[in-house]
């Protein structure tokens, strides 16, 4: 009763917030005892504390027994744990008949205690449980056991980031990162070389870690964790400050708002709360003074960590020729300062190499920095000077860039264990279809050889995008037409997408039918990914109507939403059965989240990189995998979707390079002598003259 009791309270707690942050009114509520709230304060203590207070009880319960000519009358221990509770509820009430006595004894101000809204919205609350759809949380088992030999790896990555402090985990998809992160954080801190960390995880994989900690973390050990997808910015940054909560894990975005709003008002820095003159400065100050204007605020507002995680690092790489997003200046200056850091994602770069410098920056900040040569000191590395060593021509000096990773990176491709079946469908377009898409190729002639006279064909431009100039007064149109005649082959693009993706009369929609005919979803759970949110939508209408039960998840939908639809598809809870067997997403969904329910994967659209590729599929064919996983890739036969294709194996190869083993990186130098050496006394049976590899 106690038990449930304080879930009660926590329950309210939640909805009381919740309320606040959607109305802008606040409930009152206060702390009522919870129920036999003193069994339950000693249940929860230390063992000597148990004891204590029990020994303490029993004199106090002996001094209200009833005597006898000397002796104990015979009472029932009922009856005198009665005469206990009126003696200790008298106790609580003496302050307020005595207003003198105004300090209450240490055990009635730590007796458990949980928030109440009061009993009639209590049960207005109670009626409403039967029609709110569940959010399961973390399932509190122990189901990862890491001396097993099939972990070994991520046993070899918690012991680097242990030896090396700052690592980048350059894992396969679906390789256990996330137990390795909250593996080397568990490790560190029982070594007592970490107290807190901040994980920033995409937001369909903030709950998941949750429950990855459940699983993992040692009960023994009383390790705190927080990953509430459902918090308000001011419970994230109460949490931020709590010494008490080890392990915070939070989204990306929020890290970033949190770390904005904290410099802002941080009175020494002088923003006076103005987060955008925030924004602003970080984009153009250096970087060395944003690392040390960020301690600064975290100093004043006692947001302490000095272990730090970013899972898909990736989204967090920075370009050459792309200017830094706000979201890596503001993480990297939190994380450049961390003794313990971890970058994580299973692909170190997506397009060029220039991002692979990015990622060195982030992960050895004393050793490679984005300044002029000029001003770099002895043994630094500079961007331009990395990039005239690997960026002309990586086919010739890939072997070269895979040593300048090593001593930064564990790279490692762990198999998930199973078969994946790869088939490529090439489908031709109907004849509606066509002639859709010729329309858009006949609109960009128009708009092209108007811009080219100095004018603008706004009625082929809004047939070729018309949302382009949704919310655009009618008399900035033209205006706004001349702007986007920088960026026909671009609108063409997007309009010959759309056309191939979402028409309802599409080739392509019409194969993922056929796909799931062949393979029946009820069987073999089924992931579709699109790059396109239009098309995301095209597809669920399409299977719907063909009787399918299909959910959804997109970027545009909030944390709570995209956990739910990961739950609907994939029941966190064993034999639970799921509500879909298709779960049609977006790029949203291809990162962080474990799909393994599924055996087949329907890529609709090739996305943009090879990392992108290889995520999707990652979903389903990851470490826990226990059928063979099919994947299916739709294209049309379009020259635009042939460069798509194109495309990805070029970038295929920098991912082959970047993602390659440690393992399989030859000796050079010294290191190749040693081991040439080591083989030839080998061959002469005298391998004992030379000491072995570590």
């Amino acid at each position: 009763d106690a038990v449930l009791d304080k879930m009660k309270g926590e329950l309210v707690d939640r909805f009381s917030r919740g309320y606040s942050d959607e109305t802008g009114h606040k409930l009152r509520t206060v702390q009522n005892s919870v129920t036999l709230s003193r069994k339950f304060g000693t249940a929860i203590k230390e063992a000597k504390e148990r004891e204590a207070h029990r020994a303490q009880t029993a004199s106090e319960q002996a001094k209200l027994r009833e005597r006898e000519a000397g002796k104990y009358a015979a009472e029932g221990t009922g009856a005198v744990s009665a005469k206990h509770e009126q003696f200790k509820e008298g106790e609580k009430m003496q302050p307020a008949l005595f207003p003198s006595r105004q300090k209450e004894s240490s055990e009635a101000q730590q007796a458990p205690s949980r928030v109440s809204i009061g009993d009639a919205a209590e049960n207005v609350l109670r009626g409403m449980m039967p029609t709110i759809t569940a959010r399961h949380g973390a399932a509190a088992k122990q189901a990862i056991n890491m001396s097993r030999g099939d972990f070994v790896r991520q046993q070899r990555g918690i012991k680097l980031l242990e030896h090396n402090k700052r690592v980048a985990l350059t894992m396969g998809v679906g390789s256990g990162k996330s137990i390795m992160a909250v593996g080397g954080f568990a490790h560190l801190h029982s070594q007592g070389k970490v107290k807190r960390g901040i994980f920033a995880v995409p937001s369909q994989v903030q709950s998941q870690m949750g429950q990855t900690a459940a699983e993992f973390l040692d009960p023994e050990k009383k390790l705190a964790w927080f990953a509430d997808p459902t918090a308000s910015a001011e419970k994230r940054r109460e949490v931020y400050a709590d010494s008490g909560t080890h392990l915070t894990v939070v989204t990306h975005q929020a890290l970033r708002d949190d770390l904005m709003w904290a410099m802002a008002n941080t009175p020494a820095l002088g923003f006076a709360g103005n987060t955008k003159a925030v924004w602003q400065a970080m984009r153009e100050m250096p970087e060395l003074k944003r690392n040390e204007m960020m301690q600064q605020a975290l100093d004043h507002h006692g947001w302490n960590w000095d272990m730090s995680v970013v899972d898909e690092g990736h989204n967090l790489l920075n370009r050459r020729g792309k200017e830094a997003s706000g979201m890596a200046n503001a993480i990297d200056a939190l994380t450049n300062k961390s003794e313990y850091h971890l970058s994580m994602s299973a692909d170190p770069a997506k397009n060029d190499s220039s991002e692979v410098f990015d990622l060195l920056r982030k992960i050895a900040p004393h050793r490679y920095q984005d300044i002029p040569q000029v001003q770099a000191p002895e043994g630094v590395v500079t961007r331009n000077q990395f990039m005239r060593r690997y960026g002309p021509n990586i086919d010739a000096s890939h072997v070269a860039l895979q040593r300048e990773m090593a001593p930064y990176q564990y790279a490692e491709q762990i198999p998930s264990g199973v078969e994946r079946h790869e088939r490529h469908h090439v489908v031709e377009m109907g004849a509606e279809q066509k002639q859709a898409y010729q329309e858009v190729t006949d609109q960009y002639n128009a708009a092209r050889r108007a811009h080219k006279r100095g004018n603008v064909d706004l009625d082929a431009l809004k047939k070729l995008s018309p949302k382009s100039f949704e919310g655009i007064p009618e008399d900035q149109h033209e205006e706004h037409g001349r702007e986007l005649g920088k960026a026909l082959g671009m609108l063409r693009d997007s309009g010959y997408r759309r056309v191939l993706n979402t028409h309802s009369q599409s080739a392509k929609l019409d194969r993922v039918e056929q796909l799931l005919k062949e393979k029946p979803p009820g069987e073999n759970p089924t992931i579709v990914f699109s790059h396109s949110l239009g098309a995301v939508e095209a597809i669920v209408k399409r299977l719907q109507s063909a009787g399918y039960r299909v959910g959804k998840m997109t970027g545009g939908q909030t944390g709570i939403a995209k956990d739910q639809a990961r739950i609907d598809f994939s029941p966190p809870t064993k034999g639970k059965e799921a509500k879909v067997d298709v779960l049609v997403t977006s790029d949203a969904g291809s990162t962080g989240w474990n799909g393994q329910r599924a055996n087949h994967v329907i890529q609709y659209d090739i996305p943009n990189t090879a990392k992108g590729f290889e995520q999707r599929n990652g979903r389903a064919d990851r470490l826990g995998q226990t059928r063979d996983v099919s994947v299916d890739v739709v294209r049309t036969n379009t020259p635009l979707e042939q460069d798509d294709r194109d495309r990805l194996t070029a970038k295929g190869k920098l991912r082959a390079w970047t993602t390659a083993s440690v393992d399989q990186i030859d000796d050079s130098g010294l290191a190749a002598e040693i081991a040439s050496a080591r083989s030839g006394l080998a061959d002469e049976g005298d391998e004992e003259a030379l000491p072995k590899a570590a």
